[in-house]
């Protein structure tokens, strides 16, 4: 393999679909038992220039985040949805005015992480919420003063993660912070993490949480 994989993504246990990443492409294979015997089907492929970003497989659909202004065939910025069938994107538009480097979903709501100011026709820093099915933003608005480019959620989808390269968030000093996702505040907790944060991951049982960026790579628990 001469293709680096940046993100994989798993739709279903009865149907995966696997998207393979490097700087340039965006693949999608359909594998089921069927292809197992006889290959992988190749569904479609996006063509990027420097691509960066993030996926999430939601049923029949793809969320994707990137440094794009357009994909599957129409102008969308920042963040689109993909037909998993098609490739074609969706009439699905949060309108955001940047490049979006991470996402994270839970239940009807998609965090959007990245360096914008604008979204759905509102002031967004950075860091937004959508309704995922509508990608009309909600209220929320925490405000960081730099580029998010890491979201977590506990595995219950109770708390949120952001990490990036800002000091100030959810009207806080914080290298990174932890928000209640029902509550939408800022939590008290307060990492010494004195870099910008690139990669945010929680354990199961939600007792760590590893953060890595700029050669560094910090466990909290």
């Amino acid at each position: 393999m001469n293709r680096a994989i940046r993100r994989l993504s798993i739709a279903s246990l009865a149907m995966f679909v696997l998207l393979m990443f490097n700087v340039n492409y965006l693949q999608v294979f359909r594998v089921n038992s069927l292809a197992a015997e006889t290959g992988n089907i190749r569904v479609f492929d996006e063509q990027f220039k420097n691509w960066r970003g993030e996926i999430i497989a939601a049923g029949d659909e793809l969320f994707v985040a990137g440094d794009f202004t357009s994909i599957g065939g129409a102008a969308r910025r920042g963040v689109a949805v993909l037909d998993t069938t098609t490739g074609l994107a969706t009439g699905w538009d949060t309108g955001v005015d940047g490049n979006v480097s991470t996402l994270a979903l839970h239940s009807t709501i998609l965090y959007i992480g990245g360096e914008f100011e604008n979204l759905g026709g509102k002031a967004r820093n950075n860091l937004a919420a959508v309704n995922a099915e509508t990608a009309t933003p909600t209220t929320w608005d925490p405000d960081p003063d730099g580029p998010v480019n890491a979201l977590a959620l506990s595995p219950d989808g109770t708390l949120l993660f952001a990490a990036g390269d800002f000091s100030h968030i959810g009207r806080a000093e914080r290298d990174a912070a932890m928000f209640d996702t029902a509550a939408g505040f800022a939590l008290g907790w307060r990492p010494d993490a004195p870099f910008t944060g690139q990669a945010l991951a929680v354990s199961a049982d939600e007792s760590t949480l590893y953060l890595g960026g700029e050669g560094a790579f910090d466990v909290f628990r």
